[in-house]
């Protein structure tokens, strides 16, 4: 490693700790300053492509939040516990729709999520606002949630099958260029299929439509209905919003060593 780099690499770690990123004495939600957190790129990387992640105290409530879902969809009530994520479960929650128009409406807004996650996950977004120069405040629209199956393969069986010629990220995809708008019956139906589930389970404010059934039916696919307001409000309130980080590819690895790093790590960098 470059002196340069080590050097840039150290700075981060000292103003991670000023930002009590990682404190032993407290959990990563509590340590985690995002209105402060900036890391400067240097110079031989600021041109570098981008890189993104999300924040792991809310990767983590949100794994909590989907095994919640999961509890209360199979009618053990809601409840909380360390994430486990072994049922394999298809879920949509729709935090921001009164109706079913609402929904489809959210589809060509594209996909957005963090990858971080112990399972699937993605989403169309309601609003998104800038708090830093590397951080974003998401609002989540429609959740798509995949329990029991690994983020790597949800993105393969799922987010590829989602894209179309409106949302793609690549002006120039041969494959997307191709596909029909995707629908609100074919969100569903990718979202089952590439969980491998029979039916998916929809917390929304709105009912399914007997059209909407009657499309998933053809497909062998059913909806498991259940009220928005099943789900606690401070806990639903708490799952809306996420941030995303962005930076070039060593203010990435400074990032995963500082916010990203194990408590028992970030202990001994503190010298605890």
């Amino acid at each position: 490693m470059s002196q340069s780099r080590q050097t840039f690499l150290n700075a981060i770690a000292a103003g991670a700790a000023l930002l009590g990123i990682g404190s032993a004495a407290k959990p990563a939600s509590a340590g985690i300053d995002r209105d402060r957190l900036y890391l400067a790129a240097p110079q031989p990387d600021i041109d570098k492509k981008p890189m993104f992640h999300g924040f792991p105290d809310e990767c983590y409530a949100y794994t909590v939040f989907a095994d919640s879902l999961v509890a209360l969809a199979w009618g053990y009530g809601w409840y909380h516990q360390p994430p486990m994520v072994g049922a394999r479960n298809a879920i949509v929650v729709d935090f921001a729709s009164a109706t079913e128009g609402g929904a489809e409406a959210s589809i060509p807004h594209g996909w957005n999520g963090p990858a971080e996650f112990p399972m699937g996950v993605v989403g169309t977004v309601k609003s998104r606002e800038a708090v830093t120069r590397q951080t974003d405040r998401v609002e989540r629209h429609l959740s798509l949630i995949a329990t029991g199956m690994r983020h790597d393969g949800f993105h393969d069986a799922v987010i590829s099958r989602l894209l179309d010629r409106r949302t793609c990220p690549l002006a120039d995809c041969p494959r997307c260029a191709d596909r029909d708008p995707r629908r609100l019956v074919d969100v569903f139906g990718i979202l089952a299929d590439g969980a491998d589930q029979c039916a998916v389970q929809l917390f929304s404010r709105w009912i399914p439509s007997d059209a909407l059934r009657a499309e998933l039916a053809a497909l062998d696919i059913g909806i498991e209905h259940h009220p928005l307001s099943a789900i606690p409000a401070a806990d639903l309130e708490a799952n809306r919003y996420y941030h995303v980080w962005d930076g070039t590819p060593l203010q990435a690895e400074a990032f995963r060593n500082t916010v990203w790093a194990p408590a028992w790590k970030k202990a001994l960098d503190s010298g605890a």
